[in-house]
């Protein structure tokens, strides 16, 4: 088997959701830092081994490739806002408590972050920024609609 058969066949494991992140996070830096395919293959194959796709890369090497963008200049948006784990998650808990104290209220929650985030699912809000906007908003519709 060669090596690329052997990394093939290791993706298709379940991949946890860090590497999901990171991996997202490098196609956002490709994406910014205007790099053509062929440019991105390049890179992929001269810092590992021959690697033409970060599908075959591990958590490391995805950090690795990242801080090889940051070296470029790359940042990501997301550093900005985001903040104190424990902030963010009070924050999306203040959101989902008003969501349950007014009819259609996870709905309507889920449609404003969507709208307003660009994102399916609170979860996926990271930015501390973003979150306080939402719950800003929120409470707007709330004082608004059940005042």
């Amino acid at each position: 088997m060669t090596f690329a058969q052997h990394n093939r066949r290791q993706t298709r494991r379940i991949r946890s959701r860090r590497w999901q992140a990171l991996n997202a996070a490098v196609h956002i830096a490709k994406k910014d830092l205007a790099l053509d395919d062929a440019t991105y293959r390049g890179v992929l194959r001269s810092n590992f081994m021959g690697v033409d796709s970060a599908t075959f890369l591990d958590e490391g090497q995805l950090e690795r490739l990242l801080r090889i963008f940051k070296a470029w200049g790359w940042q990501s948006s997301q550093a900005e806002g985001s903040g104190d784990p424990a902030q963010v998650q009070a924050l999306r808990k203040r959101l989902m408590d008003m969501a349950a104290g007014i009819e259609l209220g996870e709905a309507r929650l889920a449609g404003l972050v969507k709208k307003q985030a660009g994102i399916d699912n609170l979860e996926w809000v990271h930015s501390i920024k973003t979150l306080e906007r939402l719950l800003a908003a929120f409470t707007q519709i709330v004082k608004r609609d059940y005042a």
